[in-house]
């Protein structure tokens, strides 16, 4: 498959309607928001590669914000937290492997720049005290026609793939065969130094799951989810994970050397999503209740 093709099959959009989420307050919308310089991107030059109401929370300045949000909203008695729902039966597991070397590689020589953006954990962290920016770095291998909204992530009409992606060019072969219809947001994350990502969930809006693939082609990176009530961690064991980034905290131990490991948002298939069991209460929490049968 060429490049080309790739880019047409991945990155295509849904032509259905897409559902507005931006009806949230706009001092979350802010928080929620990564907001870029318009510069952060090089212009796509892709001739290449055309390719609720149980929630209370205080919202501070984020080098001084705490998540202070119990989690305890409603959610199937069958849940358990903290869990997560790999993936792992359902990728090639062995080609994602085989990638390893070649992620290493391309990352590696990245790091004598020091360009890429800091990882942003968004404003709901655990921990008081705990940095925002902990001093990890991201790629994005896709950007948005517009300014960074957690809640557009799987609108897939609007990410298109950034020059980097030409850059890891069989990874974005890879992400073509993971059970995607279309895909938005991608983006590695890495750390060349021994740093945690404070423990943080990624929006509180229960009747909101995204369909994403967390994913890496080694076990460097000690990435876990936790239970706030129990402090209990449960750490990714194999490739892939799909977990609830809003009723139960996640975040990675500090590990030596560089570690990795990428994100896909956007729509499962038709197919993929007929597999996935539905809860009747706590949208967000359908990871966790895949998890529980």
């Amino acid at each position: 498959m060429n490049l080309l093709m790739l880019s047409a099959s991945v990155f295509s959009a849904q032509t259905s309607p897409k559902k507005n989420y931006h009806t949230t307050a706009r001092r979350e919308d802010y928080f929620l928001s990564f907001h870029r310089p318009p510069d952060m991107f090089p212009k796509k030059a892709m001739a290449n590669l055309k390719t609720d109401k149980n929630m209370k929370t205080r919202v501070k300045p984020e080098s001084r914000l705490i998540d202070k949000l119990a989690c305890n909203a409603e959610v199937d008695s069958r849940i358990i937290y903290p869990s997560y729902k790999s993936f792992d039966e359902f990728i090639d597991v062995d080609r994602l492997r085989s990638l390893d070397g070649y992620l290493r590689q391309r990352i590696k020589r990245r790091l004598q720049n020091r360009d890429d953006l800091k990882f942003y954990t968004g404003p709901y962290r655990l921990e008081k005290g705990s940095p925002a920016r902990p001093g990890s770095r991201m790629i994005y291998l896709a950007e948005s026609e517009k300014p960074d909204s957690y809640f557009d992530l799987d609108k897939t009409e609007l990410w298109h793939p950034t020059v980097y992606a030409n850059e890891f060019a069989l990874l974005m072969e890879f992400i073509g065969t993971l059970p995607f219809q279309a895909t938005g947001r991608i983006l590695i994350m890495y750390d060349d130094a021994p740093r945690e990502i404070p423990a943080h969930r990624d929006h509180i809006k229960t009747g909101i799951c995204h369909e994403f693939l967390w994913f890496r082609t080694n076990f460097k990176k000690p990435f876990y989810m936790l239970d706030q009530n129990t402090n209990e961690k449960k750490y990714v064991e194999g490739y892939s994970a799909w977990f609830d980034s809003v009723n139960q905290y996640h975040g990675s131990d500090a590990s030596d050397g560089l570690s990795y490991s990428i994100r896909v948002d956007g729509k499962f298939t038709d197919e993929f999503r007929a597999k996935i069991p539905q809860p009747k209460i706590n949208l967000a929490s359908t990871p966790s209740y895949w998890a529980s049968f």
